[in-house]
């Protein structure tokens, strides 16, 4: 499985992103994409033309015009057959919304939001084969490592394989509970020096990371890192 992670927090999601994205996904060197820090504004409108993709039950979520997850499918509406999107919606705006986007080669079965205190949440997104976990932690979880505790409670009781996206911060928590972080089980680092994003990738069944690179665009933190497990193979 080849897994990329954006955080576009803070940038607009320029056209050669899109571009860079589309092309990968085009030629197959794609499976999953996870892009972070995403911002929608309610003023740019509704598509109209948007394949079906999963939102969580939690009545705030939902897609607009200048949402990646549309742009990528307007530049190529031919990727509209193979993948699917997951959208999850963390912060409400008075101009728009901010949050997470998903983007699947295979078919995704659902998304789901866990409340972990008065504003930190957990999104699981589910595959028929493995579950993608991303933490939204406003509030840092370190202290007693409560959340984190309970991540890690909520995450074991799935029987499917878990890739975890989570505070590198609490790297030591989970480590303690069997989790494994991809870059210090990488065979190759492709000129990433230093881990660009603030979340670390954490897995809790065994695999290969052959490799990971940095996303082309520094001006983009991201990464691109290759999983290899026979159960995550299955779908493609």
């Amino acid at each position: 499985m080849q897994l990329a992670i954006l955080n576009v927090q803070g940038t607009l999601f320029a056209q050669q992103v899109c571009g860079e994205l589309v092309t990968l996904m085009n030629r197959g060197e794609l499976d999953l994409i996870v892009l972070k820090g995403i911002t929608q504004h309610v003023g740019s409108g509704r598509p109209t033309e948007l394949s079906v993709g999963c939102l969580p039950l939690d009545g705030i979520s939902r897609i607009y015009n200048d949402n990646p997850i549309n742009q990528i499918f307007k530049a190529a509406p031919e990727l509209m057959a193979q993948w699917q999107w997951a959208w999850m919606t963390t912060t409400l705006r008075s101009h728009g919304h901010e949050g997470v986007a998903v983007l699947y080669r295979a078919p995704l079965i659902n998304v789901k939001t866990h409340i972990l205190n008065r504003v930190n949440r957990l999104h699981l997104i589910a595959s028929k084969t493995f579950i993608l976990a991303i933490t939204d932690l406003k509030v840092s979880s370190v202290n007693g490592g409560r959340d984190t505790q309970r991540v890690h409670d909520l995450l074991r009781a799935h029987i499917k394989p878990v890739i975890l996206l989570n505070d590198m911060q609490a790297q030591s928590i989970l480590a303690v509970r069997s989790w494994v972080r991809c870059d210090q089980i990488a065979q190759q680092t492709l000129g990433v020096r230093q881990w660009p994003l603030a979340e670390g990738v954490f897995l809790d069944f065994g695999a290969v990371v052959p490799n990971i690179q940095n996303w082309s665009d520094n001006t983009v933190p991201g990464v691109i890192l290759q999983i290899q497990n026979q159960r995550l193979l299955t779908e493609f």
